[in-house]
């Protein structure tokens, strides 16, 4: 049967690989003792236990301070250039030792690295001239910064203009690359966009005809709260004139992005730890992970498609929506009667005068652009027209559209006023359960039992006659997961509240220019939410009210009205904000290590390097040490760095005793060969004892450093013979091969054995020259792959995976 490797198991292993390089720090191992051990006591008040404070602590009583504490290194390789002979690939067709020619191979295009025995561990030790310990602090999870096109392009951060892609529960491959659902302002502050705005109005040219459409660009920067004019609620929620939702997760600290950030990737993280605590280290991201609510909707979608003209996205266009209105009024009368089943219609609003031009406040429009560019046909640019009786809006609803007037649109107080509410009832859309127009008066009636939910909060009974702003719109309702003392009548705290905006018809009699229909009903464009509740894990039915399609017409006649899709989103686990390093696709790992010059003459900087890799758990270099035992923790390598050379200190300087009037002068990348006597050749009494590549060489401390060590080198490092040493690549003064005689007085050995630990990562790159006032920055990034796995019901017949998961798919080294 099918199955899929979720991109939470791909997330779940990069987890995993970061938490590898500090959990000794983190989890404390090796302060633990064993509940058996004699220094342990129950704490019957606590249920816990005690250690004597006289105890100290013996290596028989102690878990090994290293025993899960892995040690990971960053290694340099690779002295010598790429050619034609480095592809070992079809080692069958190899003419020499390492491969075949491969013209396509060179110093710029090196080799493919190969995942073996051979090639994949033990070959790169030979290449080995430095080593690095990473710690918990130089790693990362990363995501990407952009998409690549806009990477080539050269853009980073939010950008004008650009369209951004919406969060959506239902959607695959949220993370994949041409996927765009965060951005990072100016001040490195990352937002998740958390719905698509509609941007601006825009004549566009389709198929040779001209016509309007919103763009759904991206035209106003999320900021942060500190920005005048911008807003961010307390669920750190950013809404833009664009009509863009963001959503704040963090900030990119000046330490992070100077280790972490790159052309292609920012980094992310999580304060909350995998054993639950979650340190407060006093940014922003702690208060964001704290106020993130499980189950939280904050996001509804109006459906719409795309408009595309020539390959080229011009826009989007809404999913049927037509046949509604919106409007918005300064009520002149409120009464309310709560906490007694004997009084029916609880909640009252009067509208005074829908007559009267001057008390009409406009809805919101959907975009900053809508109200300014388009008006209506008189000019105003209020959306509805509810100032003539002979034919405004309110009247086609209420009086022709089957009597029934406003039920099931939403009624919204948005501005108090000095009515004797609770600002609280701001964050509700109460259901109209009827409405009435008697002359010019328009009575709008609330839902009892919604009522009923909220009497705590309104208290005894009252009425006023102190104008309040209300707004009328189609309310967005859904059948959840909630049991009957949760639904949307009995407990609305715990449930969406939500509103669809609606945009008036054009008016296309009018060719002169774009305006609104304010007479007639138009279409829904977008949704806002003002409570999204809690405790949401299903969401069966997203559906807007009214249902238009089901209203009848003047004189029974029906409207040709469709009613519009919506469809709420549920939260990641824990909510929004809860995990940045999941809710972002955290499944990059990135690794920085800095090569700081010689390391206080530790690491060679007369050379350059091809190879970059990750190493983990090297055990020392020891000659007692000649196998690795089962309780190989105690004999991992832990120093900071190591110097992954062999260091011999040479009798004389290298260039004393040339055979011809040119010096050996020991270069690097040269080939030398150590001979029992002074002929370069296989004669009696002149054995060839041994072969290394020259790292550098120091006149001064008469030190030769040397890696890829073969035959008999432990005959070199004993100090006695061989005393001949010869070039096995052409002297770089003249063409030809030149051998002087001097003695091995000393020597240093890597400090890390050859060929223990396990390679996880490895990357061939085109030259890196190195120098004594140079700093490597090393980024890598680590990927965890996602694959396909094929299962079968009968569990004794397994068939063969498809791919790995998860691996490493590929590193990023800038």
């Amino acid at each position: 049967m099918p199955a899929k490797v979720h991109d939470s198991f791909r997330i779940s292993n990069a987890k995993q690989f970061k938490e590898s390089f500090h959990e000794l720090a983190e989890h404390k191992v090796g302060l633990f003792l064993s509940t058996d051990s004699p220094y342990v006591t129950a704490n019957t008040a606590t249920g816990g236990y005690d250690i004597a404070p006289s105890v100290t602590l013996g290596t028989t009583d102690t878990i090994p301070t290293s025993a899960l504490d892995d040690n990971m290194y960053l290694f340099i390789g690779r002295v010598t250039p790429w050619n034609e002979w480095d592809n070992p690939k079809h080692i069958k067709d190899r003419t020499i030792q390492g491969g075949f020619a491969d013209s396509t191979i060179n110093e710029n295009e090196p080799p493919h690295p190969i995942d073996s025995v051979k090639y994949g561990n033990f070959d790169h030790w030979d290449d080995m001239i430095a080593a690095k310990k990473v710690n918990g602090n130089d790693v990362s999870h990363v995501i990407k910064r952009e998409r690549p096109i806009e990477i080539q392009a050269g853009q980073r951060g939010w950008t004008t203009l650009n369209r951004y892609d919406q969060y959506d529960d239902r959607a695959e491959g949220l993370f994949d690359d041409d996927m765009m659902m965060h951005t990072i302002n100016e001040r490195f502050r990352v937002f998740k966009c958390m719905k698509m705005g509609l941007g601006a109005f825009r004549q566009e040219e389709i198929a040779g005809a001209n016509t309007y459409i919103w763009d759904h660009r991206s035209y106003d920067e999320p900021q942060n709260t500190n920005t005048s004019g911008q807003v961010i609620s307390e669920d750190f929620m950013n809404a833009t004139g664009d009509g863009y939702q963001w959503k704040f997760l963090y900030t990119i600290s000046a330490g992070e992005a100077l280790k972490f950030v790159t052309t292609s990737y920012i980094p992310v993280r999580t304060i909350r730890q995998a054993n639950g605590v979650r340190p407060n280290d006093f940014t922003e991201q702690y208060e964001v992970e704290d106020k993130a609510q499980d189950g939280t909707i904050l996001n509804v979608h109006v459906e719409k498609n795309q408009v595309v003209d020539s390959s080229k996205i011009l826009g989007y266009e809404p999913v049927g929506g037509d046949g509604y209105i919106q409007f918005a009024y300064k009520a002149t009368g409120l009464t309310v009667a709560v906490n007694s089943a004997a009084v029916s219609d609880k909640f009252k609003v009067v509208i005074g005068d829908i007559t009267d031009s001057t008390a009409v406040n406009d809805c919101q429009y959907p975009s900053k652009a809508c109200a300014a560019a388009i008006p209506n046909a008189s000019g105003a640019v209020n959306q509805f027209d509810l100032t003539d009786l002979g034919g405004n809006i309110v009247t086609k609803i209420i009086d022709e559209i089957g009597g029934t007037g406003l039920i099931g649109y939403g009624l919204r107080i948005t501005d108090l006023g000095a009515a004797v509410l609770p600002a609280e009832i701001k964050d509700y859309v109460l259901p109209i359960s009827k409405s009435v127009l008697s002359g010019s008066v328009l009575e709008i009636y609330v839902d009892d039992d919604f009522v009923d939910a909220l009497a705590t909060g309104f208290g005894a009974a009252f009425s006023t006659t102190t104008p309040f702003s209300i707004e009328v719109n189609p309310r967005i309702e859904i059948d959840a997961n909630f049991e009957s003392s949760s639904s949307d009548s009995t407990r609305p705290d715990l449930a969406l509240q939500a509103y669809a905006i609606v945009e008036p018809k054009f008016n296309d009699t009018v060719p002169s220019a774009l305006v609104y229909d304010n007479k007639e009903p138009g279409r829904i464009v977008d949704a806002k939410v003002l409570r999204g509740g809690e405790g949401h894990t299903r969401v069966d039915e997203t559906r807007v009210t009214p249902d238009v399609a089901t209203y009848g017409g003047p004189n029974g006649n029906p409207l040709s009205a469709n009613t519009a899709i919506v469809h709420a989103c549920l939260p990641p686990v824990g909510g929004h904000g809860f995990d940045p390093v999941a809710e972002l696709g955290g499944y990059n790992v990135m690794i920085n290590a800095r090569f700081e010059g010689s390391e206080s003459d530790e690491f060679s900087v007369g050379n350059e390097f091809r190879k970059i890799g990750i190493l983990k758990n090297p055990v020392v270099q020891d000659a007692s040490n000649r196998y690795i035992s089962a309780d190989a923790y105690t004999e991992y390598f832990r120093e900071q760095k190591s110097d992954q050379c062999y260091k011999l200190y040479l009798a004389n300087a290298a260039f004393d005793y040339a055979n011809t009037a040119i010096n050996l002068n020991l270069e690097p990348d040269m080939k030398v060969d150590f001979f029992e006597g002074p002929a370069r050749d296989h004669s009696a009494g002149n054995k060839l004892v041994a072969t290394a590549t020259v790292v550098d060489y120091d006149a001064g401390l008469k030190r030769m450093r040397v890696c890829s060590p073969r035959k008999d080198f432990a005959t070199v490092l004993t100090g006695g013979v061989p005393a001949y040493i010869a070039s096995n690549t052409k002297h770089s003064i003249a063409n030809t091969y030149v051998w002087a005689n001097t003695t091995a007085t000393g020597h240093e050995e890597p400090g890390m054995k050859a060929g223990s630990g396990e390679i996880l990562y490895m990357e061939n790159r085109s030259i890196v020259s190195r120098s004594a006032n140079q700093v490597e920055d090393l980024k890598i990034s680590v990927q965890f792959v996602n694959a396909s796995i094929e299962a079968d019901a009968d569990f004794n017949n397994l068939p063969a995976l498809n791919g790995i998961a998860p691996n490493f798919l590929s590193g990023v080294w800038e």
